[in-house]
């Protein structure tokens, strides 16, 4: 498998904001998933990268599990862009949800730390494009896990990615 989705919960909406934790899943365009990573920092996240007020309000807006799964992570954000690093395989295909949000504050979260960005711009994908351009109503979609928890919204993200996929695949006759 070469596609990865990745998504990430933050403490901001911008490149340099802070990252609590990180969820990816490799998966192949059929919807079938293979090796997961997840890592949560907690509070040691907001050591790294800024902060936005309007975020923060809306964090304490989200279910109390949702909460409960991003302060609970003690790792630290170094040991995890390493971690991250060795996940990625090289040449992976990464997607995130739109274009300027997971990968690219994950971009800016590597530089912060001093670490190597482990795929090629190159290879960066946007799940919101290819739903958008295939009207796929990612609503209908029953999401399964903890919204908010960066894993189990990876793998919502997975399911409806793969769904456009197929929609595309058979109005095509493929």
């Amino acid at each position: 498998m070469k596609d990865v989705m990745i998504d990430i919960e933050t403490p901001g909406k911008k490149y340099g904001c802070g990252v609590l934790s990180i969820g990816a899943a490799y998966f192949d365009r059929q919807g079938n998933i293979g090796d997961k990573f997840y890592a949560c920092m907690g509070l040691n996240g907001f050591s790294v990268g800024s902060t936005d007020p309007d975020t923060l309000e809306w964090w304490s807006q989200q279910a109390l599990q949702a909460k409960i799964d991003l302060i609970s992570g003690q790792e630290s954000p170094i040991l995890v862009a390493g971690n991250l690093q060795k996940f990625i395989k090289p040449g992976s295909l990464v997607w995130g949800n739109g274009s300027v949000f997971d990968i690219t504050i994950l971009e800016g979260w590597f530089e912060m730390l001093g670490r190597e960005v482990p795929w090629s711009f190159r290879n960066v994908r946007d799940v919101r494009t290819v739903v958008d351009l295939l009207d796929i109503p990612k609503e209908d979609m029953v999401f399964e896990g903890t919204a908010h928890n960066a894993l189990d919204d990876a793998l919502h993200q997975i399911k409806y990615l793969t769904k456009a996929m197929k929609v595309f695949y058979e109005s095509k006759g493929f």
